[in-house]
């Protein structure tokens, strides 16, 4: 049988059959959406969870003080014996708080001096990151609210108009310093509080001392440091045995990562259950659609037809059939996600720390197209056997 007769004999039957071929795509057409849907809010759901929350670097710290009581030796000590826990990675000093005042005018509220921790990638939204070997310079948060006391109204100030400029921060000791403005940072991740203003950590080497020195009452001196680990699943361990060793504590984020945690797993376990009943939704129905056309196979054969030309007649309409329905599921797919599925979760989580949009990896679109041309190919395959094993006359008379 010539392949242009083939393909005449597939034309007609879709034209025949036209009920039943617009009820198959619009099967698999709804199916793919929502298949393609499902994993496209999973991944970054999933993706956010594991590096933002779980692997965070606060989840890697341990912050350990030493009193001024203990002798120079001892702190040293102590710290070399920290630092031969295998699962440390490093330990640097934990700088000490400036809260300071901004004698330039520029902005007029009290803010905190602060530092990006060690192993941490800060997100930028205008300007440029500092090296820790620079001084003199700042990053400010890219948006933040600024309290001017002699007029009393509280301003929103956009950061990135004052990358360039010049604060002149004043210390509690009455100290100026000047730090140009080079950045604006993302204030969402909650290891900031919003009213930081960054700089070097070197810039904030000394403070414990010149405070200690100028309020003996108020401070008491000593030392203290943040000890890192290689992940987050060997903090807990270490922090046990660095409590053995001088006063420890562990920081937390202000989110509750167990219950997102608790919430992937359970929306991870629907999503393989919807994935799977889908595909064996469009198995079953596929299978079914196949089956019904006994008495079709049966004329074909007393035609003269043998099994190959029987696959490629039934395969040639289900994957005309399903790729037609892939392609228009697959341009639905980017127009919900595009006008409804992202500005929805961009008014949800949008300027929060989980912000995310759907993952809309064409690769993820294709490997299930794959699935559904094999499944088609299987099924059509399965009938034509089927049908080699029953009797002619009794197809016939089916």
């Amino acid at each position: 049988m010539k392949n242009k007769s083939l393909f005449s004999i597939v034309k007609a039957s879709l034209m025949s059959n036209k009920a039943l071929s617009a009820m198959f795509c619009f099967f698999v057409l709804i199916s793919y959406v929502l298949i393609f849907l499902a994993v496209g809010i999973i991944v970054p759901l999933g993706v956010n969870i594991e590096t933002k929350l779980n692997n965070h670097i606060l989840n890697r710290e341990i912050i350990i003080d030493i009193s001024h009581h203990v002798s120079e030796e001892e702190c040293k000590r102590r710290l070399d014996e920290i630092s031969n826990i295998p699962e440390v990675i490093d330990i640097y000093e934990n700088p000490f708080i400036v809260f300071v005042n901004d004698t330039s005018g520029n902005i007029k509220s009290e803010y905190e001096l602060g530092f990006i921790h060690k192993y941490y990638d800060i997100t930028m939204v205008a300007g440029r990151v500092f090296d820790e070997s620079e001084g003199e310079v700042a990053l400010v948060p890219a948006k933040f609210q600024d309290y001017d006391a002699s007029e009393g109204i509280i301003r929103e100030v956009d950061g990135t108009t004052l990358i360039g400029k010049t604060l002149k921060l004043k210390d509690m000791t009455d100290n100026v310093r000047d730090f140009k403005v080079i950045g604006a940072y993302d204030t969402t991740d909650p290891i900031f509080n919003g009213k930081e203003i960054l700089v070097p950590r070197a810039q904030l080497s000394g403070y414990r001392a010149k405070f200690t020195e100028a309020f003996p009452d108020r401070y008491q001196g000593g030392w203290s440091y943040i000890v890192v680990t290689d992940s987050p699943d060997s903090t807990e361990d270490v922090y046990k045995q660095v409590e053995k060793i001088t006063n420890s504590y562990r920081p937390h984020l202000n989110i509750d990562a167990e219950s997102f945690n608790t919430a992937f797993v359970i929306l991870l376990g629907s999503t393989v259950f919807f994935v799977l009943l889908t595909v064996f939704g469009f198995y079953m129905f596929l299978k079914g659609n196949v089956n019904a056309r006994t008495n079709e196979l049966a004329l074909y054969r007393a035609m003269g037809f043998n099994s190959k030309n029987l696959f490629k007649i039934i395969a040639g309409e289900h994957l005309v059939l399903t790729l037609l329905s892939i392609i228009l599921g697959a341009g639905a797919f980017y127009g919900i996600t595009y006008f409804v599925v992202n500005p929805y979760l961009m008014s949800f989580l949008g300027g929060t720390y989980m912000e995310m949009a759907v993952d809309s990896n064409p690769l993820f679109g294709l490997a299930v197209a794959v699935v559904y041309i094999v499944i088609t190919l299987g099924v059509t395959v399965t009938a034509v056997k089927r049908s080699e094993k029953i009797d002619l006359t009794v197809l016939l008379r089916e």
